[in-house]
């Protein structure tokens, strides 16, 4: 089984994921598909992915405790002369859950923050009664709080409930707060796994209220210091614009061909509703930063950032009692081995105009970063398999 097989085909039923793409999109491939700049070996492992599924653009980075390596390869808007580069902001799409537990536990390591209190002891609001109360940080984290899964939340309620949300995110999210609180828990917390987003939103209007900041700046406070100055600049919410590229990276809409770049006012209203139930949905970095974040993760788990450190981010690379499909960290699904393939911690992310994906293989000491504007995942999950696969130990 290739790692391609093991991220398609053993994704957890919920909740629902992209359709898997299909092997072959008819059309010509796109014009000079050729790669902007980066690593000469990153370059061919990712090209067969990129041709088969026509990538308007494709940005990826290896991370080792050797360094970085990068590569871009298209281009920012199909039928531009605009050119991918590594440094652009690209959008995150909904692989946000690897970001949200990572400013967790840098405020957990700063002492802000204690991720095994209980909502009931982190948020005052939480009513005191409420079957949810007893859950911890880390069990909203690692979808282990009692919540149901995500499809027992009303579509519907949402979409009506978003057309009167306030405008500012905080209240915004503790609106969204109160009608998670009104789904019925379906077990004791830690004692089952059910996928869903609404726990990281408990998870960050309690952590908002008991430090007084909106998400959106700890975020960026709490990310700035770990990166150069230069990325640190690529940090930043909605439309992905950044340093060098005000016209922003534009992701492309799910249709056949992938030809239609997607305006911003249909970005934002793409938007609307994730928002509210995902803390950093419209999150934006370009990929040397996320790739310097998952080599703060190596070095932790590894030892080389202190105790303090590693045991914490161990314990969000730990299964945290799920079993096959429903594996997870904090963050992030956990694959085990299989078929000569190292244990791998993921996530994947879509909006239907942006896909991307970050990975860390513990064993190997090596994370892995892609994110590209189409809305198809074809190009990531290929390319992450080359990449893996490319990386693995002779012999």
């Amino acid at each position: 089984m290739g790692f391609c097989a093991l991220m398609v085909g053993c994704a957890p039923a919920q909740p629902p994921r992209e359709p898997a793409p299909p092997t072959l999109v008819a059309g010509p491939p796109p014009s000079d598909p050729a790669p902007v700049e980066g690593d000469a070996a990153l370059v061919d492992a990712l090209r067969p992915g990129f041709d088969r599924y026509r990538t308007v653009g494709l940005v990826a980075a290896e991370v080792s405790a050797d360094g970085t390596k990068t590569v871009a390869m298209g281009r920012r808007v199909r039928g531009s002369d605009d050119l991918l580069q590594t440094q652009d902001s690209v959008h995150w799409a909904s692989a946000t859950k690897w970001v949200t537990a990572q400013v967790l536990v840098e405020l957990a390591l700063q002492g802000r923050v204690d991720l095994d209190a209980s909502i009931q002891e982190t948020w005052r609001e939480m009513p005191a009664d409420h079957p949810l109360g007893a859950a911890t940080l880390w069990q909203l984290l690692a979808h282990r709080s009692g919540l149901p899964a995500e499809e027992a939340f009303d579509a519907e309620q949402w979409t009506q409930e978003a057309a009167r949300e306030p405008a500012d995110p905080v209240a915004a999210r503790r609106q969204a707060a109160m009608m998670i609180l009104e789904q019925r828990a379906v077990a004791e917390p830690g004692t089952q796994t059910a996928y869903t987003d609404a726990g990281y939103t408990l998870a960050v209007v309690a952590v908002e209220a008991q430090l007084g900041q909106p998400w959106e700046a700890l975020l960026v406070s709490t990310l700035t210091p770990l990166v150069p100055r230069e990325q640190a600049a690529t940090l930043g919410f909605g439309w992905p614009t950044g340093p060098g590229q005000p016209a922003g990276v534009r992701g492309h809409a799910m249709n056949a061909e992938m030809t239609e770049p997607l305006p911003a006012v249909e970005f934002d209203a793409r938007l609307v509703i994730p928002k509210r139930r995902r803390p950093g949905e419209d999150f934006r970095a370009s990929v040397p930063t996320v790739a310097t974040l998952l080599r703060r993760r190596l070095d932790a788990l590894a030892g080389r950032a202190g105790a303090d450190a590693k045991r914490l981010y161990t314990r969000m690379h730990t299964n945290f009692g799920g079993e096959g499909e429903a594996m997870m960290g904090a963050g992030l699904e956990l694959r085990p081995a299989a078929e000569g393939k190292p244990e791998v911690h993921y996530m994947l992310g879509s909006l239907g105009s942006f896909f991307t994906v970050i990975a860390v293989v513990p064993e190997r000491d090596k994370a892995y970063v892609l994110a590209t504007n189409i809305g198809r995942g074809g190009p990531v999950i290929v390319g992450l398999d080359a990449m893996v696969s490319r990386s693995a130990p002779e012999g």
